[in-house]
């Protein structure tokens, strides 16, 4: 039998200690970061979802400081909200928030997001399923596979007249998110899910192997495995844009002057002004952008057939983007830049639909930019405080909530 030696005994004490310092020292360093909330900085708190893409990780403490500032803690339904039941027997009311970050209070304090300030003043109970990024594709499959088990008496959804449309219809005007996300597309008039067995796949592929499985256990659990996350992220973006491995088709040439207008070659029918509405003054004019106009319409109009069809009230209103809200209050020349706001409106209208929006009442005010935190960006505390009153009143005289 021949033993170790010296020299080899002492090579795997070396080895041995490192190991366990190396073990002592990420602990170290993860309490020191769960003591100062350092790990959760960059508002990271997402993973896959087999159905909806992603969605927040229960549980998840996290700080966003890059727009305003908020502390929160999602829940273990998977939501920006305090937890709540399942059930309604034990409620005499209950309200469902459903949108993107301006629902979910992106940049302030839960505290005084508008659906706390509503279950504050009225007295009901009003749950909030807003997540940022999620297109009105995305909150129909929410609702379906989600909210419509709290039974929920009202749902109320904040549709942002930016990035919304675009990333509803991202098949073809492209998408500014990693990953496959659901998306609908219209077939005799009505939204058609066309990509769910893309989006299981990848969510399979994800948990499909240990390693995997240990990552996303990592993500949602461990505040180092996130502060790494976003000091490698900057590497991770320049060798995907060397690769192009990342890059997905937007459905057109860039390139193609022919696809692409400028803002002066629009045709002046009105059709193609609504998205230099959407993205912003100076934006080019994609000549497809009218049917994510119309798509968003038709998955509306399904979300509030399905919401009938369980016996509850859908509600919905129109939010502006902040800079092309300040060009349409200052301009001399409304006849040819119509809104989405009036293109919503009278959507609204011929359908019977209970809408309102924000713009009147926004532009209403000294300065409309102090509704935000920055322009274009979030609501500020102020613009929070403003929607919670609108929508309370919108309610009210409705005769929707209890008295």
């Amino acid at each position: 039998m021949v033993r170790a030696g010296p020299a080899l005994r002492g090579i795997a004490v070396s080895v041995l200690v490192a190991l366990i310092s190396t073990l002592l020292v990420t602990i170290a360093l993860e309490l020191l970061l769960r003591g100062t909330n350092l790990g959760n900085a960059g508002c990271s708190y997402a993973q896959r979802h087999p159905v909806l893409g992603f969605e927040h990780i229960p549980g998840k403490m996290v700080v966003c400081s890059h727009e305003g500032y908020s502390v929160y803690r999602v829940n273990a339904q998977g939501q920006v909200d305090d937890d709540f039941p399942m059930m309604q027997e034990s409620v005499g009311f209950r309200v469902a928030v459903l949108g993107d970050s301006f629902a979910e209070g992106f940049g302030v304090m839960p505290s005084v997001r508008f659906s706390s300030l509503l279950r504050r003043d009225l007295g009901i109970e009003v749950l909030n399923f807003g997540v940022s990024a999620y297109s009105t594709g995305i909150q129909l499959l929410q609702w379906r596979h989600k909210v419509s088990d709290y039974e929920p008496d009202i749902v109320i959804l904040g549709l942002y007249e930016g990035n919304d449309f675009r990333e509803n219809y991202h098949e073809v005007l492209g998408s500014t998110h990693p990953g496959i996300e659901p998306y609908f597309l219209l077939e005799n008039g009505k939204p058609r899910l066309t990509n769910s067995e893309q989006v299981r796949a990848q969510y399979q592929k994800v948990i499909s192997t240990p390693s995997g499985r240990v990552k996303r256990w990592a993500r949602a659990n461990l505040y180092l495995w996130t502060l790494s996350s976003k000091a490698v992220q900057p590497f991770r973006s320049i060798v995907s844009a060397l690769s192009l491995d990342d890059v997905q088709v937007s459905g057109y040439d860039v390139g193609d002057e022919s696809a692409v207008q400028e803002k002066r070659g629009c045709s002046e029918d009105g059709g193609d002004y609504l998205q230099m509405w959407a993205d912003g003054p100076g934006s080019a004019c994609h000549p497809r952008f009218s049917e994510a106009v119309e798509l968003t319409e038709a998955l509306l109009l399904t979300l509030r057939n399905e919401i009938e069809e369980q016996g509850g009230h859908f509600v919905w209103f129109s939010i502006p983007r902040c800079d092309s809200m300040m060009t349409y209050l200052n301009s001399n020349d409304l006849v040819h830049h119509p809104s989405l706001t009036e293109e919503l409106r009278n959507f609204a209208v011929q359908n019977n639909m209970l809408h309102f929006a924000l713009l009147e009442s926004f532009v209403e005010h000294h300065d409309p930019r102090q509704l935000y935190i920055q322009c274009p960006g979030h609501f500020s505390e102020r613009g929070h405080q403003v929607v919670s009153g609108i929508l309370q009143d919108f309610l009210v005289q409705e005769g929707l909530v209890p008295d």
